[in-house]
């Protein structure tokens, strides 16, 4: 039976995407519980893409340096608990239950109301301050100039990994105007590090770094970039920075992109005084759930990657080619706010068989909607709605050897992960 704080946690709404957006809020409830956000070291990380790979990677960093880290990500794959990270294991109900029951008092006594994100956000904050930690990591959940973790007013580093289209209902409908979204997270006096971005976007937050006088910047391309050393999928890369003498690392995470967003963690992290030792430890034993995972279960092999929006769905593409991964045995199912046609074309070339499911969220997509448009464009799709149970039952029953690979929403993702009976793995460890 859950406590007064988790059942406070679970009844807060989820955002629909749709009416307030805004700081306000955030801003209040952070006020009232005396601006946790701001008592310890954080960094903050934005990015299209690539930034909860790169927060995690961070968070690795420094905990190979002995530092205890707290890390806050959106969304959670299983169980809400993932988005409160403490040395690279989920907040414990326990804890969650406690400090959420200090959240529901302040807030009552407020009459502030939040949304579930603004307030396991505000949870996360202060249970990273209550418990001393020496870092707190946060991920931005949509955007950033007015995402709810954007009441850190004062980060040592501020990350921005790429600028894609994605949520363009909310950002906007080009390049620059997403980069000036995600720009509104930098801070005057912090240092910014800048992943690998298009001109016109990248413009748009060095524009915004000048006028919030940041500490330095680093701009990948530029101040860093990375090399590739070795050809086959064991991939030793170079990190090659105008910082400290070039050296080499190996990262744990699978796919080309992983390089550049290791590079980015790492260039953050040097930036931020840690050893090169460290950085070669904490990028080697990352591990990222459901990001190009494999997973063995009954004698197939199940890939989990949680490409939601077309970049995603393009890298995942390009390590299906790298791999020489085709015929795919494809469950699908995304929200109905994604450009998923782009993201069916980008992955047609790879699957033999489609199978329709629909993500645990009120803004999923119907499935009859994408069995509409599969079919009229001459591809047969089973649907499987909400019923994984049968969808996995369906994949173990085949006598092909291929690959059935999950992909789309994390929710659904990480639904099927769960019944794959993968347990918490610990995403990274402190080294003393």
């Amino acid at each position: 039976m859950k406590g007064q704080g988790l059942q406070y946690l679970s009844n807060l709404a989820e955002w629909q995407g749709t009416g307030d957006f805004s700081l306000g809020p955030m801003q209040s409830i952070m006020k009232a519980l005396g601006n946790p956000q701001d008592t310890i070291p954080s960094i903050h990380v934005a990015g299209t893409n690539g930034k909860g790979s790169v927060a995690a990677a961070i968070a690795s960093i420094l905990g190979a340096g002995g530092n205890r880290v707290g890390l806050t990500i959106s969304p959670h794959l299983s169980r809400i608990n993932e988005r409160v990270l403490i040395d690279g294991l989920p907040a414990s109900d326990e804890l969650l239950d406690e400090f959420g029951v200090m959240l529901k008092r302040v807030a009552e006594k407020e009459g502030i109301e939040l949304t579930f994100f603004e307030g396991i956000t505000a949870l996360a904050f202060l249970i990273f301050s209550e418990l001393k930690l020496n870092w707190m990591v946060v991920e931005t959940g949509l955007g950033g100039r007015l995402d709810a973790t954007n009441v850190l007013s004062k980060p040592k580093a501020v990350v921005i990994v790429t600028i894609d289209l994605d949520h363009e209902e909310i950002l906007g409908c080009t390049l620059a105007k997403i980069a000036s979204e995600k720009a509104g997270i930098i801070k005057a006096g912090s240092m910014l590090v800048v992943g690998e971005i298009d001109t016109q976007p990248l413009e748009v937050i060095l524009r915004a770094a000048r006028e919030r006088q940041v500490k330095g910047s680093f701009v990948f391309g530029e101040d860093y970039g990375v090399a590739d050393l070795a050809n086959g999928f064991s991939r030793t890369y170079r990190l090659l920075t105008k910082s400290v003498p070039v050296f080499d690392f190996e990262p744990s995470l699978k796919g080309c992109h992983q390089a550049h967003n290791m590079a980015v963690a790492i260039q953050t992290c040097l930036a931020l005084g840690s050893s090169r030792e460290d950085c070669q430890l904490g990028v080697r034993n990352v591990f990222w759930p459901a990001r190009l995972e494999e997973i063995q279960y009954q004698g197939k092999t199940w890939l989990l990657d949680c490409a939601h929006n077309v970049a995603g769905a393009s890298r995942l593409a390009e390590y299906l080619r790298e791999r020489g991964l085709l015929d795919i045995s494809l469950g699908f199912g995304v929200l109905k706010d994604k450009n998923w046609k782009q993201i069916i074309n980008i992955l047609r070339p790879y699957v033999g068989m489609w199978s329709i499911l629909r993500p645990e969220s009120l803004r999923a997509l119907d499935p009859v909607d994408i069995f509409r448009y599969l079919s009229g464009i001459g591809i047969s799709a089973q649907i499987f709605d909400s019923d994984y149970e049968r969808f996995m039952s369906t994949q173990l029953a085949l006598c092909s050897k291929n690959h059935v690979v999950v992909t789309g929403s994390m929710y659904m993702v990480g639904r099927i992960r769960r019944l794959l009976s993968k347990e918490d793995q610990p995403i990274w460890q402190r080294y003393n």
